[in-house]
């Protein structure tokens, strides 16, 4: 466990304090290297920045539980911004033979140490000599007086420095009167912090707007030197710098990246952490930087195509991993902005929805589709369309139902749309199981003669006549508007029936077919 400090800049400040020991109210006594002291107990109304329990337990060279209890690891801070590191044998299991003679205290040189305990703190052992080896002063030992009990709490026993950091890398030994002992580390030591770096916002990859706040974690336990954040596109570099800061966070907002020149994409986010030793750590993550509205590509209906009915809008919407919704709108001249449908979902090459126009007048409309992300950027296409919900006139003037006809017959009448695309005049009947062409055209005839019909070798019977009449507009997403009308007629006898042999000609054989026919009870 780590725990922030700020760091003082003042270690001359901090020695002359604790020379004088006034500055916190504390009667403490110099230990210097090599020395002994017998420490003073006093009241301890520091603050306190570190705390935590280890487990103690002391075996013999047989393996046999000599104690069992904690020892308490606190570091506080003095008014004058100095770093003390305190101990405390608690919660002993009582029942072992073992009894606690000393505490060291290891990694506490090349800084200054005066010692005391904490007569007001709980507990009833207070440790009768404290010392510091001579080379280099690295070991600060308490001893305990060899008549207590064996489940005996002891007072904090208190090392004043002049360190205004610490880490937790540091080792303590606990030794019993019997000389068993037990190494503890992951103890709190004067010195600088490791560096402790880690992002934790936004997600990777999600969407990520301008600004981009990015929070975490850059601390190295009160000796941050500096964090420096950057990114870049790959995660072996370059790297490219967006913010370098001297102050500590801690789950905090590590910066606030304007990304408004940065290109949409994905990018890697890296954080530096050095402390005051020049140890360094790192974080990196993956984010999605959007810096432009979604796309919009629209493949129907065309520019100034014609259009009635329904009309289909296909086309793609898409924007990455930002994107919001699309809407679909029309406008006619000097009418409003009419939004007909909205989506969530992003299309790619797909319909992307439809306007029903068949109630319109023909004439300009415009159609819109506009899309936005949810960082608020938005696009739009608009398309020029012409709407076209007329049918073709198709009218055949001449011949007129139940007429009979024979020979070239001229057929009149009327093959009009504005926006024509083709005609058709055919017929069926007769002979024919389907229609047969009898002329085509691509221009509007107005009451003219559509086309001749020859029916001089058709036989007598009744023909159909058919006229269609197609325009060039898309309607209902794919067919156009086409008008069909119809004429039914005759194509007479022009013998009148006189031609009972069928020969071709009228004669005295076909009096004589006639009586052949009448004596066989024909008609």
């Amino acid at each position: 466990m780590k725990t922030l400090l700020n760091t003082f800049a003042r270690p001359a400040l901090v020695v002359a304090a604790l020379a004088a020991a006034t500055s916190s109210g504390h009667a403490q006594l110099s230990l210097p290297a090599g020395g002994s002291v017998t420490p003073p107990g006093v009241s301890y109304p520091a603050t306190i920045v570190y705390d935590n329990l280890v487990n103690v337990e002391v075996r013999n060279s047989g393996g046999a539980l000599m104690y069992q209890g904690k020892l308490q690891d606190r570091v506080t801070r003095n008014a004058a911004g100095g770093l003390e590191f305190r101990s405390q044998l608690r919660d002993v299991t009582p029942g072992f033979n073992g009894i606690a003679a000393s505490i060291d205290r290891l990694n506490m040189a090349p800084y200054t140490t005066s010692v005391s305990f904490d007569s007001s703190s709980f507990g009833t052992v207070s440790p009768f000599l404290a010392s510091r080896t001579a080379a280099p002063g690295t070991t600060v030992k308490w001893r305990y007086p060899t008549t207590v009990s064996s489940s005996a709490t002891t007072k904090f026993a208190t090392i004043t420095t002049n360190a205004t950091s610490y880490n937790t890398r540091g080792v303590a030994v606990v030794t019993l009167q019997t000389g068993d002992s037990v190494i503890l580390t992951g103890i709190a030591q004067p010195g600088a912090g490791s560096p402790r770096a880690s992002i934790t916002g936004p997600a990777p990859l999600s969407c990520d707007c301008n600004p981009i706040t990015i929070t975490g974690t850059a601390d190295a336990d009160g000796s941050m030197a500096s964090y420096t954040l950057e990114y870049s596109t790959s995660p072996t570099g370059p790297w490219t710098t967006i913010v370098t800061s001297t102050t500590p966070v801690t789950g905090g907002t590590l910066a606030s990246w304007n990304t408004s020149g940065i290109p949409t994409g994905n990018y890697f986010v890296r954080l530096r952490v050095t402390n005051t030793e020049g140890i360094s750590e790192s974080a990196v993550t993956h984010l999605h930087v959007d810096s432009s509205p979604p796309g919009i590509s629209l493949r129907s209906p065309a520019l100034n195509q014609l259009v009635g009915g329904v009309i289909c809008l296909d086309g793609t919407v898409d924007d990455d991993a930002c994107f919001s919704n699309y809407r679909i709108a029309y406008q006619r001249p000097g009418g409003i902005k009419t939004y007909v449908s909205t989506s969530t979902t992003e299309v790619f090459n797909d319909p992307l929805g439809s306007i029903n126009a068949g109630g319109f007048a023909d004439g300009p409309c415009t159609i819109f589709v506009e899309a936005i992300d949810t960082c608020g950027q938005a696009s739009a296409v608009s398309r020029n369309v012409v709407i076209d919900n007329t049918r073709p006139v198709a009218q055949i003037a001449s011949p007129l139902n139940c007429d009979t006809v024979r020979g070239l017959v001229a057929i009149r009448g009327t093959a009009f749309d504005a926006n024509i695309s083709g005609w058709s005049l055919s017929v069926t009947g007769g002979p024919y199981n389907t229609y047969v062409p009898i002329a085509t055209g691509t221009t509007n005839i107005t009451d003219g003669v559509l086309g001749l019909w020859d029916t001089s070798d058709l036989p007598a019977c009744s023909y159909t006549l058919r006229l269609r009449v197609d325009d060039r507009s898309s309607v209902n997403c794919g067919s156009n508007n086409a008008t069909e009308y119809y004429v039914s007629v005759e194509v007479g006898d022009p013998f009148c029936g006189a031609d009972v042999n069928e020969d071709g000609g009228v004669d005295s054989s076909d009096v004589d077919a006639f009586f052949e026919i009448w004596e066989r009870g024909g008609c």
